[in-house]
Formats: C-alpha cells, sequence, structure tokens
C-alpha cells in the first residue's frame, strides 16, 4: 500500500477467503528494498508451511515476530559469497534507454524461493543489508539466459555470476 513517495506499507496475513485482514508488517518501506524485505519471508514460508497452506495463513499462524527473528537472522549463501568482493554498476554494451533505467538500482537478486543462492536482507525491517546492483541485458539474451537456466536447473543468478567471472579471468 503506498504511503508517501516511493515508500510503502507491506502487509501480510489476510485469509485467501477474506475472512481475516492483513496486518501492516513493514512500515515505510522504501520501494527499493521490496525484494530485500519479502524474500526472507517467502523463504520461511516455504521451509515452514504447512501442506496446502496459504502465505496469509502461514503469517497468521507464526506471527510477525517469530518472521522479523527469521528475517533479522536470514543471510543466503550468495551475501557470504561476495561479501568480500566490490558489486558493479556497469552496463552491458547496449546503451538504450530501458537498459539505463535498471543501472545503479541496488536491489536483490533475482528471486526464486527453490534457491539459497539469492541474496537475504532483512532491509526494511532492520535498515541493514548489503546493496547488489542490476545490470541491464537486452530482451533476447535474457530470453536465452532463462532457457539455459530451466534447461539446467541452474538459477540465473549463478550462469551470470559464473559467466562474468571466467570473462573477467580471461582478461588478466
Amino acid at each position: 500500500m503506498g504511503q508517501s513517495p516511493d515508500t510503502y506499507q507491506v502487509w501480510l496475513g489476510a485469509d485467501p477467503n477474506q475472512t481475516r485482514l492483513a496486518q501492516a508488517y513493514v512500515d515505510k518501506m522504501p520501494i527499493d528494498q521490496l525484494e530485500s524485505t519479502l524474500e526472507p519471508v517467502f523463504v520461511y514460508f516455504k521451509q515452514q508451511r504447512k501442506s496446502g497452506e496459504s502465505l496469509g495463513d502461514f503469517c497468521d499462524r507464526t506471527g510477525f515476530d517469530a518472521l522479523r527473528e527469521f528475517a533479522a537472522t536470514y543471510e543466503s549463501a550468495a551475501d557470504e559469497s561476495v561479501a568480500d568482493q566490490p558489486a558493479t554498476d556497469e552496463l552491458a554494451a547496449d546503451e538504450s534507454a530501458a537498459d539505463k533505467s535498471v543501472a545503479d538500482q541496488p536491489v536483490a537478486d533475482e528471486f526464486a524461493t527453490d534457491q539459497p543462492e539469492d541474496t537475504g536482507l532483512a532491509g526494511a525491517i532492520l535498515g541493514s543489508g548489503k546493496p547488489r546492483y542490476r545490470v541491464g541485458i537486452r530482451n533476447g539474451v535474457y530470453d536465452r539466459l532463462k532457457a539455459v537456466a530451466t534447461q539446467q536447473g541452474k538459477p540465473m543468478t549463478d550462469i551470470v555470476n559464473e559467466a562474468v567471472e571466467a570473462y573477467l579471468q580471461s582478461l588478466q
């Protein structure tokens, strides 16, 4: 729910049948922290949900204190593996406005609940976290990357990191 320019409230815990209302989980969350705020919630949901349980029912059952505690201690393998490496915000060769629009924006990596490699930041909840940078790629490259990731059963983030690392190593 929009609260002021570029800040939002995150409401969780509603019943899918609309018999229980959601409650405010985070107040005044900057939009650029949306992914890092929700990722720990989704990971915890995936790990601890009961069979057939909706996200709203899970949040209501576990309570916001447990959600916040999990988010505060949540760290992903990707955070640990890049903690000592500087992030880059340079774009690929395409200089189009569409690609530039996502450059220099700190964000969490692509989120896939079954992959522990994605970033895990408590972000808006605790005001902590390590920014990651989004780099724009052309639509055709993205489509091919997604197809290869699906075929290999790997997250796109891993494939991109491997390819960029191999390229940078070849320059040395």
